[in-house]
């Protein structure tokens, strides 16, 4: 988000919003969401609309050829899904 907009919620809404079309719309039993070990904004927005934490991975960034640490989450959609 551009730092004027940051703040406001639009990111909770719109996650919030995008997990209840997928519900809706999809039959998996689970979605992966990453967030930058450093990038607490997105990791909260993650928690907040029910993401698990479940790891935390070194994992590619090909676009600039480099490993990253990420915090891996897993949001259960389907609810008798177990880890």
């Amino acid at each position: 988000m551009l730092p004027f907009a940051r703040g406001n919620g639009y990111a909770k809404e719109a996650a919030k919003a995008t997990l209840g079309w997928i519900e809706k719309h999809y039959d998996i039993p689970y979605l992966i969401g990453t967030a930058g070990i450093d990038n607490i904004p997105s990791q909260k927005v993650l928690e907040y609309c029910g993401f698990q934490l479940i790891a935390e991975h070194t994992l590619p960034v090909h676009i600039i050829n480099e490993q990253h640490v990420f915090k891996y989450y897993r949001y259960h959609l389907d609810k008798s899904y177990s880890v």
